[in-house]
């Protein structure tokens, strides 16, 4: 869908495709404010990018509320739909590493990865070398294990309610 709010942010949501994964479709939602978009698109700044993951179960799109806060504070913010209705259970395994979640979180990784690369192609205007993560419940968990695994590609981390993967205190 294509929306544009009263505070001028535009909405698109986007379908991809990953060719190393069985044609996998990940699916995001693209919000950004058009005067800075329009301000990228002329080579005057670099949108800074927040990537967005929600919980487990919850559709992509329904965290534009919080698109909308970042993208209204400059950012192309970049909501990424992680699991599919096909994708197995999410399994709690107790005694396990993260509780049995690991090849979801990997998943989570390898869509973010997938997703960037794909936006480049369409907003190459935006820094994409330091990202501001975002993540609720197990998108929260995502988002630590991203930044666990990717420091130095990381900004800023925002988590509400993650609960299994702990805190980076350095970095």
């Amino acid at each position: 869908y294509f929306t544009a709010s009263k505070w001028a942010i535009r909405h698109e949501t986007l379908m991809f495709k990953d060719p190393t994964r069985d044609e996998r479709p990940v699916a995001v939602d693209v919000a950004v404010r058009f005067d800075k978009e329009m301000q990228a698109d002329a080579g005057m700044i670099k949108l800074p990018v927040a990537i967005l993951n929600h919980g487990n179960t919850v559709k992509f799109t329904e965290y534009s509320f919080l698109a909308n806060v970042f993208a209204a504070r400059g950012y192309l913010t970049v909501s990424i739909q992680n699991d599919l209705p096909s994708d197995g259970p999410m399994v709690t395994k107790v005694g396990e590493l993260y509780v049995g979640r690991l090849p979801q979180y990997q998943r989570g990784i390898t869509n973010i990865k997938f997703a960037i690369e794909e936006m480049k192609k369409r907003q190459p205007n935006a820094d994409y070398s330091k990202l501001t993560m975002v993540g609720h419940s197990n998108g929260g968990d995502i988002a630590m294990y991203f930044a666990k695994q990717y420091p130095d590609e990381i900004k800023k981390v925002v988590t509400l309610d993650n609960l299994r993967v702990p805190f980076m205190t350095d970095g």
